[in-house]
């Protein structure tokens, strides 16, 4: 498990969402690395524990500078991707390459580009109709149900809001999800859906990694 900055709201919540569901399977022995969210760090932290565990079988990368670092270190070791199964968060355009060298397996992506647009859209609805607008817990919003499923504008020539992968949402409680996170704290989130990025979808021009954005 490559963390990211330890501490940190991303490292948190995802090393929870991570350990609720590998937690079921004890016979599954965890080794956590602390990259600091950075790929150089995590090559060479991940390179020496392979060099001491050669038996290790997956890798999770918190962030996609530790998904590609930790990739490189398979390869400067010598092992075999196809031995070593590597899952990480965020589909970064240098994810979205190793993912079609065959080096990731599989990249976990958010749908940023909706975030705005279901932010505002409820806002707009709470501020015309009040709070009885908005979802309650127990919800699932499906796409259907919110008017944003093409913007109708593009970026750079591309139509980041023509797929709702957004969609379905579910409203959870975060005291529900995250206790110790929020402590006494409770509000509604709606938790959108991610879009499973692997060989079969990484060239899609939608994906943000696929944006042709200077620097990248």
């Amino acid at each position: 498990e490559c963390l990211t900055e330890i501490g940190t709201t991303t490292e948190i919540l995802r090393t929870a969402g991570f350990h609720s569901v590998i937690d079921e399977y004890p016979g599954i022995e965890v080794i956590k690395i602390d990259c600091h969210g950075e790929k150089a760090k995590a090559k060479d932290l991940v390179q020496a524990s392979l060099m001491a565990n050669p038996d290790v079988q997956a890798i999770y990368g918190q962030n996609c500078a530790v998904g590609v670092g930790a990739a490189a270190a398979v390869e400067a070791v010598g092992l075999s991707f196809d031995d070593i199964y590597i899952a990480t968060l965020d589909a970064a355009p240098d994810v979205l390459e190793y993912i079609g060298e065959g080096k990731i397996d599989v990249a976990l992506d958010q749908p940023c580009a909706y975030y705005n647009p279901l932010a505002i859209y409820y806002m707009i609805k709470y501020l015309d109709e009040g709070a009885d607008a908005i979802p309650k817990v127990g919800e699932t919003i499906t796409a259907a149900m919110v008017p944003i499923d093409d913007l109708g504008q593009n970026h750079l020539g591309i139509n980041p809001w023509a797929t709702p992968y957004w969609a379905p949402a579910t409203v959870v409680s975060v005291q529900e999800v995250l206790p110790d996170y929020y402590g006494t704290e409770d509000h509604p989130w709606l938790r959108t859906n991610v879009i499973w990025v692997d060989e079969s979808n990484y060239e899609l021009p939608f994906l943000w990694g696929n944006a042709p954005l200077p620097g990248w």
